[in-house]
């Protein structure tokens, strides 16, 4: 038996620090659907609950998850959509119900524990937790608590069991909502890609006539991202994490034309063994960051996470988006300083000027400054790094003084806290995953508290320096080292899962997405290659040669997109290995650092900041500026760069 209970909580109080939600109550109503309808889900039952206040919500979910009449091999399904929150790590992740107050989680909140309890005294065989909601990568990581992969032979037909949790958006990130031009209703983008993987069969990827979790996982993977893109500008990466797993979890069925359905979940029936690998990822399916990233730049990476007055949930693009019908004006502002690496938030640029050592703040819509902020002595060559109400930002080393990261208040400038670490320059910039800060230098990575910047763990990988740590969202960090060696490490303590030799050179960042993790390489001889590494097991899939790559990749969709030292950028098919295209530019381009709606932009030493088409390679246009062009951002429906000091703010379509 296969059954659901579907929560949907959208009428949220004036009062409660949350914004009302105009798509979950939808979401229910398509999603009961296509579960119910016994040519596709199948489900025995689906229970609706819509608008529960905390204690209606626990009960039911109590009553739903510990029913003592279920039979061994049964499934069950609970659905929540709605605001999600973490104020300080996944074990006080929060879903919000209906009578929620933002500022009194604890009281008021429905917390991931509370999930993880009840399944964990749950009678049912195999359980699904779909979560489409702000920061459920760490409510799925509060629900599951830590528990590695299991590889274990998997018989096809027959039903997994387990514990799985599908989660719209990665730990930090947002969930977006759109209207949708099928049925004229706002839904979410992510329950609409589920729905639309099972509705469509396009979900069922190897033709046999069922979908299981990982099937519709790896969908909702692709789908996602492309329609966030297009209606909001913005980044959401579903994730997908499980524990106890053993054979596949099939949550649907897809009719085809003279095939027999596949043995239901109650069937008695085995059918022959088949040994393959094992469903459950413990890591992030998707394109490495969601909306929470604003910039790469080489060998340095830039998350913000930024709730926007306190709504700490599901966002309907208003925060980070322009309102409909608005145009944001274009702007010149010369500045006093040098700066040339910027990050944004939804009212704010913080940008470093690594000649003399500071990070400003400058109003995003103006360009006016705010404030500066006096890093020291030291050059400041990382990309600012914005979680909640901080910038981050690291500095390198000189023979007088060991390197640092600064925490700066981000609406006074103001110093938090720094913390030294050693006579080595910080490789690249400070990133977050799960409730840490992240950094490496000259071989040794580290873990360091937000809050008060106090090292959590340090890792001894090498002796040469390394890229930035990138998490994957389900525990793991990836990194690269300057010795040819890509290393998986335990987000916990930071000890080793798996290293792998790749050569080639010096890896970069890492990148995730697709179900592999990549990493460019780039030798003294001017050569390199894209390598694609198992995450699981460390080894290498497949690796693409091309010129030295100077800045990590980006997986977005079935591309992973390239830039090497001849000027060149490459987007580099996903199935083929190959170039779909590649736009040939000359020495001194900028990497690719920002995507807007269907156009990547590239900023340069030529002075010209370029909008290329993602899908083709095509320039759309070209912006002339008196100086090397920066790192741009889009923000709304503008690219903000600076150029050597002067801070420019363009239209993203046209480019004035």
């Amino acid at each position: 038996m296969k059954r659901a209970l579907l929560v949907g909580v959208s009428d949220y109080g004036s009062d409660s620090g949350f914004t009302p939600l105009k798509a979950p109550l939808n979401d229910l109503s398509m999603l009961r659907e296509v579960l119910e309808d016994p040519q596709f889900g199948g489900f025995d039952s689906v229970e609706v609950l819509p608008n529960p206040g905390k204690r209606l919500l626990e009960l039911t979910v109590s009553k739903f998850l510990r029913d003592n009449t279920v039979a061994t091999n049964d499934l069950a399904l609970l659905y929540f959509s709605g605001h999600g929150i973490f104020p300080q790590s996944a074990e006080y992740a929060y879903l919000a119900p209906v009578d929620a107050q933002n500022e009194w989680m604890e009281a008021t909140g429905t917390a991931a524990s509370f999930i993880r309890d009840e399944l964990r005294q749950s009678y049912y065989r195999t359980k699904i937790v779909i979560l489409d909601c702000c920061t459920a990568g760490a409510l799925a990581r509060g629900i599951l608590a830590k528990s590695g992969p299991q590889k274990q032979e998997v018989k096809r037909h027959i039903f997994g069991k387990g514990t799985v949790v599908l989660s719209a958006t990665t730990g930090i990130a947002e969930a977006y909502e759109y209207l949708d031009e099928e049925t004229s209703a706002y839904v979410s983008c992510f329950t609409k890609a589920i729905v639309e993987g099972v509705r469509t069969g396009e979900a069922d990827e190897n033709n046999d006539g069922r979908i299981s979790v990982t099937d519709l996982a790896s969908y909702a993977e692709r789908w996602t991202p492309a329609a966030v893109s297009r209606a909001h500008g913005q980044r959401q990466v579903p994730t997908l994490s499980g524990t106890d797993i053993s054979g596949e979890i099939i949550i649907a069925n897809r009719p085809i034309a003279g095939v027999s359905p596949e043995p239901s979940a109650t069937s008695s029936d085995p059918a022959p063994a088949v040994t393959k690998n094992p469903p459950y990822r413990n890591w992030r399916y998707g394109a490495w960051l969601s909306v929470a990233l604003s910039l790469i730049s080489i060998g340095a990476l830039t998350w913000r996470y930024l709730p926007g007055e306190k709504d700490g949930g599901k966002d309907d693009g208003r925060s980070l988006q322009a309102e409909s019908g608005t145009d944001y004006p274009s702007w010149k502002r010369a500045t006093d300083s040098y700066v040339d690496t910027c990050t944004a938030t939804v009212d704010a640029l913080y940008c470093t000027d690594a000649y003399n050592e500071k990070l400003y703040s400058f109003d995003i819509r103006t360009g006016d400054q705010r404030w500066k902020y006096n890093v020291g002595a030291v050059p400041v060559h990382s990309v600012p790094l914005v979680v909640e109400d901080t910038v981050y930002v690291g500095e390198a080393s000189t023979a007088d003084a060991k390197n640092g990261v600064h925490a700066v208040d981000r609406r006074t400038g103001k110093r938090r806290w720094l913390r030294q670490l050693s006579e080595f320059d910080i490789t690249g910039s400070v990133t977050y995953s799960h409730g840490k800060l992240f950094v490496s230098d000259a071989g040794t990575s580290y873990a360091i508290h937000p809050n008060n910047g106090k090292i959590a763990w340090k890792s001894r990988i090498c002796t040469h320096n390394s890229a930035p740590p990138v998490g994957d969202g389900g525990g793991s960090l990836y990194v690269g080292s300057g010795d040819g060696t890509a290393y998986r490490l335990d987000e916990e303590d930071g000890a080793p899962i798996w290293q792998a030799k790749i050569g080639g050179g010096t890896p970069g960042k890492a990148e995730i997405g697709n179900g592999e993790i990549y990493f460019g390489t780039e030798s003294p001889d001017g050569s390199g290659k894209l390598h694609a590494l198992d995450p699981i097991t460390g080894k290498v899939k497949w690796s693409y040669f091309t010129g030295a790559i100077i800045s990590p990749p980006i997986a977005v969709g079935d591309l992973i997109y390239v830039h090497t030292d001849r000027g060149d950028l490459e987007a580099i098919d996903k199935e083929t290995h190959r170039p779909r295209w590649v736009y040939k530019g000359s020495r001194g381009i900028g990497p690719l650092v920002t995507f807007s709606g269907n156009s990547l932009y590239m900023g340069g030493d030529d002075g010209r900041l370029r909008s290329i088409d993602s899908q083709s390679g095509k320039e759309n246009w070209i912006f002339e500026s008196a100086s090397a062009v920066g790192y741009p951002i889009a923000w709304r429906d503008q690219i903000i760069f600076a150029s050597e000091g002067t801070i420019y703010s363009v239209d993203a379509e046209s480019g004035e």
